[in-house]
């Protein structure tokens, strides 16, 4: 039999068998084959150290890698001069081992850099922040808002990935999809605006269209895709994965953005409830008999002190700061 051959095939077995991806009838082939000798026993070994230390080599430079290549490039030529000791065998397979450790520490040591270099993380507080992608789309996070994206968009798709809330005024380009990525979620678009409300704590993620037009399917089935024309919004729920499309009924959708507030006839639960996330606030209604008050009024960038002292005059309200909630009380409507 031709043991050159037959050797070919088996370091991609064995990577195969070390990521979990190998078919019955290979781990049989390559059972037999650790079996026959004890040399292939100790290259497998090998193959799987250099695997579990993989984590390792994140961290190293390309000169790190050079000198690496360098050192073991000294190495497989030693293996492989004529030295009347060991065998074809073994010097085919150690210069296979040799070779790839080196290309799995170039790879990743590569891949550490090129990622770490590209890869731009914008993260918002307490304040909204206002970002302008290379690509010319603007995107405004809410507070507590993650976005990434990469400094070097692909030729052919525009693709972030988002944890919060944030507008998106998207630049137009017919050859590029802008594609929003949040957990179970994908947005995609051409070029429009909308608002995305995808908050890790909350049961549901909300797509909400001002204009233009929006796709929003799972990450389990864009055949199953929604299309979002001008006042419209889907809902998904985190639990279910039922993905639904109504009409935007929420004229205070993007009021965290604009600053402007309207409320008609709106609860005064509810009325706590909008503040609280437009302001970051942490309002409490200590009287149940002020939940159902009606509010009919509008802000337009006032500060959360205004709304408070509008509010307390409107209601005869009384308001007092408790550590850091701000205490709501009073008879009622």
């Amino acid at each position: 039999m031709n043991k050159g051959a037959e050797h070919i095939e088996y370091p991609d077995l064995i990577v195969k068998s070390l990521s979990g991806q190998l078919m019955p009838q290979e781990q049989h082939q390559l059972d037999l084959w650790l079996q026959s000798d004890v040399a292939n026993q100790r290259l497998y070994e090998e193959y799987e150290q250099v695997w579990n230390d993989m984590d390792k080599v994140k961290g190293r430079t390309s000169q790190d890698v050079d000198r690496e290549w360098q050192r073991l490039a000294k190495v497989i030529d030693a293996d492989l001069a004529p030295s009347g000791q060991g065998s074809h065998h073994s010097s085919i397979f150690m210069r296979m081992a040799a070779a790839f450790v080196v290309l799995l520490s170039l790879a990743a040591g590569v891949y550490y850099l090129l990622k770490t270099d590209r890869v731009v993380t914008v993260a918002s507080t307490a304040q909204m922040e206002v970002i302008t992608l290379p690509e010319g789309s603007v995107i405004s996070l809410n507070n507590h808002t993650e976005l990434r994206y990469d400094k070097k968009f692909d030729r052919d798709i525009r693709k972030v990935s988002l944890v919060g809330e944030a507008f998106f005024d998207v630049a137009r380009d017919t050859l590029r999809p802008f594609i929003i990525e949040s957990g179970d979620i994908f947005i995609e678009v051409l070029g429009t605006s909308f608002n995305v409300k995808a908050r890790a704590e909350d049961e549901i993620v909300e797509v909400t269209v001002e204009s233009g037009k929006v796709a929003v399917y799972r990450a389990s089935g864009r055949e199953e895709k929604v299309v979002l024309v001008k006042g419209q919004k889907a809902t998904f729920q985190k639990k279910s994965g039922k993905l639904v499309t109504t009409d935007n009924d929420n004229v205070n959708f993007k009021a965290w953005k604009t600053r402007t507030i309207l409320f008609e006839d709106t609860p005064m639960s509810e009325v706590v409830r909008i503040v609280n996330e437009i302001y970051d606030s942490h309002l409490v209604l200590a009287d149940s008999s002020l939940v159902h008050c009606p509010v009919t009024t509008r802000f337009d960038g006032q500060s959360l002190e205004t709304i408070l002292k509008v509010l307390s005059t409107t209601l005869d309200l009384s308001i007092a700061q408790e550590g850091k909630s701000i205490r709501i009380s009073g008879e009622g409507c």
